[in-house]
């Protein structure tokens, strides 16, 4: 009785692993990024005038006078922007837009979801 016992223990908790290992493997490869309301609330705009490096890789943003400290979930756009381009992200979205003007008025639009 007591072998049966801990080979259902053992089997039960050998399951639990390669299911945490399996739903972690999902997440990473459908890019899926849970985020908090809080964040789904924030709303910036404007032109980057200076970056500061933050910690954790998130980045103080200025926009003309107001310093901005960019959240985890924006950490996606860290590699892209630069001073110069300018950065809209609206309330209830996860989507980022960077704005980048080339010369002869040309403007780029990258998305970020």
């Amino acid at each position: 009785m007591q072998k049966n016992r801990k080979k259902t223990l053992r089997t039960i908790l050998i399951s639990t692993f390669f299911i945490m290992i399996g739903v972690s493997i999902i997440y990473f490869l459908l890019g899926i990024r849970p985020v908090s309301s809080e964040y789904l609330k924030r709303k910036y705009h404007g032109v980057v005038t200076e970056i500061k490096e933050g910690s954790k890789g998130c980045d103080w943003v200025r926009f003309k006078d107001t310093l901005f400290q960019l959240d985890e979930p924006d950490v996606i756009i860290k590699d892209y922007y630069k001073v110069g381009d300018s950065i809209s992200k609206d309330s209830g979205s996860r989507t980022i837009k960077v704005f980048r003007k080339y010369a002869y008025g040309v403007w780029q639009v990258k998305v970020f979801e």
